[in-house]
């Protein structure tokens, strides 16, 4: 278990190679390994692959071998956002918490996810209490930044989108990039006047 963790754990830029020797490694040993650590290599392989579907398919394995396991519980919970099952990652992710055990390292990419889905789901009021949440753990992050925005642009609050926008998108590098996806969640959501004003302003700002 601990070669298949491994494979999962390191990002760095010889992450593929070394994944892909332990991987080879692994399947020679296959018939010996436990249910969850077969489970385990199917996900880091699938994940390996690019394969979604059945990277969710091996973490709901995982949970079936280990239903106890909160590395399990949570690889089940981000894989079926990644399949779009945006109901069942919720589920799964309110079970856990973000400030407990091995969760706590996690805790940035759960508020990600939560707010990911509920605003896919178009719980915009709970997409933003997400997202500010992920954003007063990690303010300078623009991901979480963006992800604030969004939600309060989806919901039409254009004077605290205004407000928050001035401060945070003229220090930001990608700040054309933000303005304008702004303004395109302002048109998905019925608000084609405020989205006009929006892009039109921070193009001004950009001249």
């Amino acid at each position: 278990q601990a070669g298949v963790m491994s494979a999962v754990a390191d990002r760095d830029e010889a992450w593929g190679e070394r994944a892909d020797s332990l991987i080879s490694g692994l399947e020679l040993l296959r018939d010996r390994l436990a249910p969850f650590d077969r489970a385990r290599l199917d996900f880091v392989a699938a994940l390996r692959a690019g394969d979604l579907l059945l990277a969710y398919q091996a973490a709901l394995r995982l949970v079936d071998a280990s239903p106890g396991s909160v590395d399990a519980r949570r690889e089940a919970a981000i894989s079926a956002a990644r399949v779009r099952h945006f109901r069942e990652a919720l589920r799964r992710l309110e079970k856990l918490d973000p400030q407990r055990g091995l969760m706590r390292g996690f805790e940035q990419d759960y508020w990600a996810y939560v707010a990911g889905a509920r605003h896919q789901l178009g719980q915009h009021e709970d997409e933003l209490v997400a997202a500010r949440r992920a954003w007063q753990l990690y303010p300078s992050e623009p991901a979480f930044q963006y992800a604030v925005l969004g939600a309060l642009a989806a919901l039409g609050r254009t004077r605290e989108l205004d407000s928050a926008a001035a401060v945070w998108l003229p220090a930001s590098r990608a700040r054309d990039h933000m303005a304008f996806g702004i303004a395109g969640e302002l048109m998905a959501h019925g608000h084609t006047e405020d989205a006009r004003r929006f892009a039109r302003y921070w193009s001004q700002r950009a001249e």
